[in-house]
């Protein structure tokens, strides 16, 4: 596609990306076929939990930054760099992750 056309189509993707929001990718990642992806996406539950805890205010929804050249849907977001927050599914299960993370593996 000419770069003047994805000038003004990818804030609107990025902007209405609902679907690919950073909650609901992990719990795609957590029901990969891929053991690592697995894994990967049971230590940012486990990790986002614990920063939920410790949260004293209501957060507020920003949309990530989304990679558009990503090959594989867990690169859509770069997970180092945002904070994601648990899943509202997973957030009753977060404290029993940390306990026996390797029987859901």
């Amino acid at each position: 596609m000419p770069k003047n056309l994805l000038k003004v189509i990818d804030p609107i993707i990025q902007r209405n990306e609902l679907f690919a929001h950073p909650e609901n990718l992990l719990l795609c990642m957590i029901i990969d076929k891929r053991y690592h992806i697995r894994e990967l996406g049971f230590r940012i539950i486990i990790k986002a939990a614990n920063l939920d805890c410790n949260r004293k205010s209501t957060r507020s929804f920003q949309p990530p930054n989304t990679n558009f050249l990503a090959t594989d849907y867990i690169e859509i977001f770069h997970w180092n760099i945002i904070t994601p927050s648990p899943p509202p599914l997973m957030r009753r299960f977060s404290r029993d992750l940390e306990e026996e993370p390797r029987d859901l593996f």
